[in-house]
């Protein structure tokens, strides 16, 4: 088990300006960080703070800008972000 010092260090190491650079800041990016936001506020609208307290926002078809309503759902953390290939078919 990684000690409170030894995980400070291995985020002094990260170059974040230059991961913004590099990835962050592209238009595509942009647009996709931008369309989660708006789909977070589409579901904070419908819900109260107490249903979406601990839980993420999920695009059905993992495509982050169709933020069409019948695309979105409230899911666990746990379930949202496993890798959507080992998510079972329903």
């Amino acid at each position: 088990m990684k000690t409170f010092n030894q995980f400070r260090e291995e985020l002094s190491e990260r170059d974040y300006k230059k991961e913004y650079a590099n990835y962050h800041s592209r238009p595509e990016q942009i647009a996709r960080r931008s369309a989660r936001n708006s789909a977070r506020r589409i579901i904070k609208n419908k819900l109260t703070d107490e249903e979406i307290e601990g839980k993420d926002v999920h695009h059905k078809d993992n495509d982050p800008l169709n933020n069409d309503k019948t695309n979105l759902s409230v899911v666990t953390q746990h379930y949202n972000r496993r890798e959507p290939r080992v998510r079972e078919k329903e």
